[in-house]
């Protein structure tokens, strides 16, 4: 009989822990299942298998692991792929290695991104962890091979390394990983193609350094392994359930996702968001069908995780102190997966500019952004904003922080039919997407007011009403992470 307890059982031993390398959460969280992406939850079984690192492991004694991401297949799924049964688990790391700097995070010699969605296992926390830390790292990989993490453990010491990304700089017996140099010997090559080359995915294991620091080169190479982390389904036409960082995008809209290609129609869905907001080196979700032959996945839906940002302003010098743009009242943070085609970063800001903003907002003030654009000369009439509203007091309201005064302002609904004040008020609640277009900025205070005002997007369950026609018996595979457990059941095990 499966035995409630109130407390978290860990009855593994160390031994075996450090043989396999589980990590202590996934012993120490419950559940009967994963919630993936704050969206879908699928169950946990007596005969669901586990895996670390592609290393089979006992069944966890609860199921937890909040932050990994994993690889999965699912059956007994609803047709809008929310619920099902897991049949597999397989839980990722991206890096074990040292901690090398904290402002920024930085992993070896690689540029992370940390943020208040990363899930610090254990109780930890970024303070409490110290440069030269052996940690567990979970997260995606862009195509520049920064990270976005989504889960830090710390662990008193390791017995080999690894980190992931793509090869670049090949020259002779060296090549580097983002700014991670590596030296190996051709011998130290094992499941890649003839031609080891600059682009290839690859995960390296190598021989931990005492007193590694930053700049310092990894030359204690084991083993290279080039890694296909495409989703190919057993069945033709299977569906497939991928997040994962965007890779190069095509004119015609479509782009690479986690190594494997996606391609959109007239039927695709966006969710959060639209096309145009599709760029490289941002995190999504798509849900499609794979071709059996070539590999390539049909979206049918293209889901944006966090809510997105848009804010076009004028931004003096003063107003820029990398990495982080103070506007409108409003910090907006630069991240590694920043895309300045400008050279806005690279360059600095050496005069008044009008400049666009896209990003993310995380909550609790923590807003990121993750393409700046040059629009010409300042014009403080010409403020325009789009995101979630985030706070209401009387007539005026807040999106992701950026105030609006709406003295003067004209109201439109999300049809684009003017409408009055009150009309406007009446429907306006947090979560509630708006957009403003030129709006007026006080460059004495920060504050903008007046514009067109029009609700955007009204808060629907659109997310989980929006039904795709699949079949709810089918193995779907994908690439996701957890973001909690199904409920706050302990359990010592199935029967």
């Amino acid at each position: 009989m499966k035995t409630l307890l109130i407390t978290l059982l860990i009855i593994l031993s160390t031994s075996l822990k450090a043989e396999v390398g589980i990590p202590e959460t996934i012993m120490a969280q419950g559940g009967t299942g994963y919630q993936i992406n704050e969206l879908r939850t699928f169950e946990v079984t007596s005969t669901t298998s586990f895996m670390m690192d592609g290393t089979v492991i006992p069944q966890p004694n609860a199921q937890g692991g909040t932050g990994y991401k994993i690889r999965y297949s699912v059956s007994n799924t609803n047709p809008n792929l929310t619920t099902g049964k897991l049949e597999e688990v397989d839980f990722i790391n991206i890096y074990k290695g040292p901690v090398l700097s904290k402002a920024p995070f930085n992993v070896f010699n690689i540029d992370a991104l940390v943020n208040n969605k990363t899930h610090y296992a254990n109780g930890l926390t970024l303070n409490s962890l110290s440069i030269g830390d052996s940690v567990l790292i979970s997260g995606y990989v862009d195509n520049l091979s920064s990270a976005n993490i989504t889960r830090i453990e710390k662990v008193d010491s390791l017995s080999e390394w690894k980190l992931s990304g793509y090869v670049e700089n090949l020259s002779g017996n060296q090549f580097s990983i983002n700014n991670q140099q590596v030296y190996f010997s051709p011998n130290m090559i094992g499941a890649c193609n003839a031609n080891f080359d600059n682009g290839e995915f690859v995960e390296i294991f190598a021989d931990p350094i005492m007193d590694f620091q930053a700049n310092d080169v990894i030359d204690t190479v084991t083993l290279i392994n080039c890694v296909d982390r495409s989703l190919r389904p057993l069945t033709a036409d299977g569906t497939v359930i991928i997040e994962g960082m965007i890779g190069a995008v095509t004119l015609d809209g479509a782009f690479s996702l986690s190594g494997q290609q996606v391609e959109v129609d007239q039927m695709t869905r966006y969710i959060r968001g639209r096309a145009e907001d599709i760029q490289e080196r941002i995190k999504i979700e798509v849900e499609g069908t794979v071709d059996d032959i070539s590999g390539v996945v049909t979206a049918d839906k293209i889901r944006f995780l966090d809510e997105r940002i848009n804010l076009t302003i004028p931004v003096n010098p003063v107003d820029y102190n990398f990495p982080v743009f103070n506007v409108a009242g409003i910090s907006l943070q630069v991240p590694p997966q920043i895309v300045d085609p400008d050279g806005v970063i690279a360059n600095g800001l050496v005069e008044p500019t009008q400049i666009q903003f896209k990003g993310y907002n995380y909550g609790d003030g923590e807003v990121f952004i993750t393409r700046i654009n040059v629009r010409g000369s300042v014009d403080f009439d010409e403020v325009n904003v789009s995101g979630v509203v985030s706070a209401i007091d009387g007539q005026n309201f807040d999106i992701f922080g950026v105030g609006l005064d709406t003295t003067g302002s004209l109201f439109f609904d999300n049809e684009g039919v003017g409408i009055s004040s009150v009309e406007f008020f009446d429907v306006l609640v947090l979560g509630v997407k708006v957009k403003i277009e030129g709006a007026r900025l006080e460059s004495s205070t920060g504050k903008i007011s007046g514009g067109m005002v029009s609700l955007d997007e009204l808060i629907t369950n659109k997310d989980s009403q929006e039904l795709s026609s699949k079949n709810g018996d089918q193995i779907v595979l994908g690439v996701g992470h957890i973001t909690g457990p199904q409920d706050e059941i302990f359990g010592a095990g199935f029967e």
